[in-house]
């Protein structure tokens, strides 16, 4: 037996929640969905109101959420294990490294320079 057949205004649906998913706004997802019209901006935020779609926003933003958890645990991860191996081997100076690298992937440490004197005024 076939598939059902997604309908297209399930589709622009699909487009919309995933534009709000990703930050946009009602009318500006309900744009790039290819809806239309002078009353874009009132249809836009009827839609966005719809049970089934903010359900699917709130599932994409969670999906999102748990790639990103994963994306950044594995090079923690990685730099943890570096950082065991470089103490069982007495290499402090390696273990701060791999402690800084952490803290960067985590977001915790940001490099910042400052500049001053002649040159900065010419940038």
């Amino acid at each position: 037996m076939a598939a059902p057949r997604q309908r297209r205004n399930d589709a622009k649906l699909e487009a919309f929640a995933a534009a709000m998913a990703k930050g946009k706004s009602a009318v500006e997802a309900a744009r790039e969905a290819g809806y239309g019209g002078s009353s874009l901006a009132s249809n836009a935020k009827r839609r966005a109101q719809i049970f089934s779609v903010r359900a699917r926003v709130a599932e994409l933003r969670r999906l999102a959420t748990v790639n990103t958890v994963v994306t950044i645990e594995k090079p923690v991860g990685n730099a943890e294990e570096a950082r065991l191996l470089a103490m069982s081997l007495e290499e402090p100076s390696a273990a701060n490294q791999c402690i800084q690298t952490m803290a960067k992937l985590s977001g915790l440490w940001r490099e910042r320079a400052e500049l001053s004197g002649p040159t900065a005024a010419r940038s």
